[in-house]
């Protein structure tokens, strides 16, 4: 989530056979620029009448959106699927340094350390679009090759739990018999389920365009913990769109592969339970209604981005149960969920416990504290899953 679906490979497996069938490329192939009816998955509010394919992965829990993408497979191809099996282009580089390079026409050797630049970072280099798109239906195919060939299973079995700690790597079955084997190996893709605090933070480009390569983003919350566990939690959402200088002959277009500008929804995921006290973009209030995701809410304003430009979302929000009584002493819980980018979001979080409380020593990796009752934790990129709690005793 956070980017469309772009190439597919049909992959068939009947009593120990594999084959694969045509790989489609979701820009030229017939049926997918036009908005169709799926059967939605029940409760998703991300899904409303008819859709463009394209868009069936925008909700961030790929339980959700993996369903949502094999359904509108079978309406735009017309084979159900038993399952969906989603990798980004980030794990797809880390794949290469367990399996070796590859020799792709045009873009030339392909590396661990190249491929996320050659694929998504030159798109100035290649003015016709299709040559590009020619480029992922070559690839796709050799992708699948390799994740099923056999060749050092450990390494990329080690490659893809790493992929999935990261959200970049899901799988989606129908089955739930075998989706229940999935989630107990954290391969499912879900957001974290957690009844205490929650940072998940998932931005959607709003016009067609690949500026997002470019987003830079740090995520900033400030914790006020009451006694009963209960916080109000102000969230700073600021994202800068890093973007080079526009270099094509005719004015940039607003949109497209070569453009500079963005426009993003900016959507901040709550923990079960907890409700918006207010919204707002560069300090100026918005007007918003929260909607619900399976038991949490969220809101996703739109924000236009000029070349360069930084813009702050922030909401504040209270949360019934950020801590929880542990003997005399509270003990805040913290779930983290990172978005795929290709520069992952930085995280800022103070916690300030009631009056009368100390912070314990023995804080996890990435959290500090001066001895009162305030702890802070801080990362320059939130890469995976995480989870953390904090004691504090009187």
């Amino acid at each position: 989530s956070g980017g469309t679906p772009q190439t597919f490979v049909p992959v068939d497996l009947d009593r120990g056979r594999l084959s694969m069938g045509e790989t489609v490329d979701l820009s030229t192939a017939p049926g997918t620029r036009q908005p169709r009816y799926w059967r939605k998955v029940k409760g998703n509010p991300l899904h409303r009448g008819q859709m463009k394919p394209a868009l069936a992965t925008m909700a961030p829990d790929w339980q959700v959106s993996g369903n949502e993408l094999a359904n509108a497979w079978r309406s735009l191809r017309g084979r159900r699927l038993a399952g969906v099996v989603v990798i980004d282009v980030v794990a797809l580089s880390r794949l290469l340094e367990v399996t070796g390079p590859l020799e792709v026409p045009t873009l030339g050797t392909l590396t661990g350390d190249n491929m996320v630049d050659k694929l998504i970072g030159s798109y100035d280099d290649y003015p016709d679009p299709a040559a590009r798109k020619a480029v992922n239906r070559a690839l796709a195919p050799v992708f699948v090759d390799r994740l099923l060939s056999g060749n050092d299973p450990v390494g990329t079995g080690r490659v893809l739990g790493e992929a999935a700690d990261q959200r970049r790597f899901a799988l989606f079955f129908r089955n739930p018999d075998e989706q229940a084997v999935f989630d107990d190996l954290g391969l499912s893709g879900r957001l974290s389920d957690t009844e205490h605090d929650y940072i998940g933070v998932f931005t959607q480009n709003k016009v067609p365009s690949k500026s997002d390569y470019w987003q830079r983003r740090t995520v900033s919350t400030d914790v006020t913990l009451r006694e009963d566990g209960s916080a109000r939690v102000r969230m700073d959402v600021e994202v800068h769109n890093d973007s080079p200088p526009y270099v094509q002959p005719v004015p940039d277009p607003r949109q497209g592969y070569f453009t500079r500008w963005n426009t993003l929804s900016i959507a901040p995921f709550l923990p079960a339970g907890a409700t918006f006290e207010s919204v707002a973009v560069d300090g100026e209030p918005l007007q918003t209604s929260p909607r619900n995701f399976f038991g949490r809410y969220f809101v996703r304003p739109e924000v236009e981005f000029a070349p360069q430009a930084r813009h702050t979302l922030t909401v504040t929000y209270d949360v019934p149960a950020a801590a929880v009584r542990d003997g005399d002493g509270l003990a805040y819980r913290l779930a983290l969920d990172p978005q795929g980018m290709v520069d992952p979001q930085a995280v800022r979080v103070r916690v300030s416990f009631p009056r009368g409380y100390a912070v314990d020593d023995g804080l996890p990796e990435g959290w500090s504290t001066r001895g009162g009752r305030v702890a802070t934790y801080a990362t320059e990129g939130l890469e995976t899953v995480e989870s953390y709690e904090i004691l504090a005793r009187p």
